[in-house]
C-alpha cells in the first residue's frame, strides 16, 4: 500500500474510532457530544467531518482525547488491542498538547534510533518535508493527523506507537484492575 492511500485508510479508521467512542461514552448522536466537545449544537458539522475522515489538527485531536476522557494509544488504537477505558485528565488543553508533543518527539527519535535510522531516512520513507522530523523531534512545531500518519508509515510503526508513553500506561493498566 503506497502512502497516499495508507493516509486516506489511517484518516477512515480515525473518523471511525471516534464515532465508536463517543457511543461508547453515550453520546449516540453528533449532536449530543457537539455540545460537549464545544458547548453548542452548531458544530455537529465539524463532528461529523472529523467521523468521515477529514484532516485534523494537533490541538483538535488533544480537545477529543479531553472530551472522549480517553489516553492517545486508546484514540488511535485502530485495531482494537486496548479496551476503551475512561481516563479523567486533570490538566488543560494546553499542558496536554505539550505532555503529548513531548510523547511525540521522544517516540518519533526512540523508534527512529532503534531502526538505525537517520532523521532524512525518515522524511524521505514518509515524504514528511525537509528538516520537519527535527522539528517534530524538538517540539517545534504540532503535526496534524495526516503527517503523524505519515511518520507511522515511514517509521513503519501503528500511529498509537508514537504516542504509547510505557511506564504511564503500565501505571494505568495496575490502577484500573
Amino acid at each position: 500500500m503506497g502512502i497516499v492511500e495508507y493516509i486516506e485508510k489511517q484518516r477512515n479508521a480515525l473518523g471511525e474510532r471516534i464515532c465508536k467512542i463517543r457511543i461508547v461514552r453515550g453520546y449516540n448522536t453528533q449532536k449530543e457530544f457537539s455540545i460537549v466537545y464545544s458547548g453548542s449544537s452548531l458544530k455537529t458539522t465539524f463532528i461529523s467531518q472529523l467521523e468521515k475522515g477529514k484532516n485534523t489538527k494537533f490541538d483538535t485531536i488533544v480537545r477529543l482525547i479531553i472530551k472522549l476522557k480517553v489516553s492517545p494509544v486508546s484514540l488511535f488504537d485502530f485495531n482494537n488491542k486496548f479496551p476503551i477505558t475512561k481516563y479523567a485528565w486533570s490538566i488543560s488543553e494546553e499542558a496536554l498538547s505539550q505532555k503529548l508533543l513531548k510523547i511525540l518527539a521522544k517516540r518519533i527519535k526512540d523508534i527512529r534510533k532503534e531502526k538505525g535510522l537517520v532523521q532524512v531516512d525518515v522524511e524521505l520513507d514518509s515524504l514528511v518535508g525537509d528538516g520537519k522530523i527535527s522539528r517534530y523531534e524538538l517540539c517545534l512545531e504540532k503535526p496534524e493527523f495526516d503527517t503523524i500518519s505519515r511518520i507511522a508509515y515511514g517509521l513503519n510503526v501503528e500511529i498509537w506507537e508514537l504516542f504509547w508513553d510505557g511506564e504511564k500506561e503500565k501505571e494505568n493498566k495496575k490502577q484500573k484492575k
